[in-house]
C-alpha cells in the first residue's frame, strides 16, 4: 500500500527518497531475520527499485527546464478561449500565458518549506522573501486606479473581478 501512495502520515503522495528508505528498512528487517533481500537497488527488474525509478523521474519534471511544450501550451490556450470567461479552463489559460511571458522559476518565488519562510540572501548579506506575497499583486481598473483587494473577502474580491483590467507583480529578485 506505500506504493499506492498511503504512508505513515496518510498523505496522498510518496516521493522517491521516501519509498527508497521505506525499501532499504524492510532490507534491513529482512538481513536481521537472515531472510533473503527483497529490495536490490541495483535489479531493474524488481518492482520496488522500478517504482522507486519512476517515482524519481516523476520528481524531476519539475526540475526540467521546459516542462509545458508549446502543443500543451497551444491547447491549453484553446481550451481557455473556447470555454467562459469565469471558467476554470479560461483560469488556467490565463496563468499558462503569464507563466510562459514572465517564465517565474522556482528560485524566484516559491517557498522551499510548507511551515518556514524562505529567504533570498543578496552578495552584501540583504535578506528579502523569496515568495510573493498578496501585496505583490496589484490590480488596476481601465483608468489605472488601484483596486485595493488586501483584507478582503472572497466575496468582496469576486464582486471586483469585472473592474480589474490588468495586473503588476512585484518581483524582488533580478531575472537573468
Amino acid at each position: 500500500s506505500v506504493r499506492l501512495g498511503n504512508n505513515f502520515y496518510n498523505k496522498q503522495s510518496v516521493r522517491s527518497g521516501t519509498l527508497r528508505g521505506y525499501a532499504e528498512a524492510v532490507n534491513r528487517l529482512f538481513s536481521l531475520r537472515g531472510m533473503p533481500l527483497p529490495y536490490d537497488p541495483d535489479n531493474k527488474c524488481n518492482d520496488s527499485t522500478a517504482a522507486i525509478s519512476n517515482l524519481a523521474d516523476e520528481e524531476t519534471i519539475a526540475l526540467q527546464r521546459e516542462p509545458l511544450t508549446e502543443e500543451m501550451a497551444a491547447e491549453c490556450i484553446r481550451s481557455g478561449k473556447q470555454a467562459h470567461q469565469d471558467s476554470a479552463e479560461s483560469l488556467t489559460a490565463n496563468i499558462v500565458c503569464l507563466a510562459r511571458y514572465i517564465g517565474p522559476r522556482l528560485s524566484e518565488y516559491a517557498q522551499a518549506q510548507q511551515k518556514k519562510i524562505t529567504y533570498h540572501t543578496w552578495g552584501s548579506g540583504t535578506k528579502i522573501v523569496r515568495s510573493w506575497i498578496p501585496q505583490d499583486f496589484k490590480f488596476y481598473d481601465k483608468n489605472g486606479d488601484d483596486i485595493h483587494l488586501h483584507r478582503r473577502s472572497s466575496d468582496e474580491i469576486f464582486n471586483l473581478y469585472q473592474t480589474m483590467h490588468y495586473m503588476k507583480i512585484i518581483w524582488r529578485i533580478q531575472k537573468n
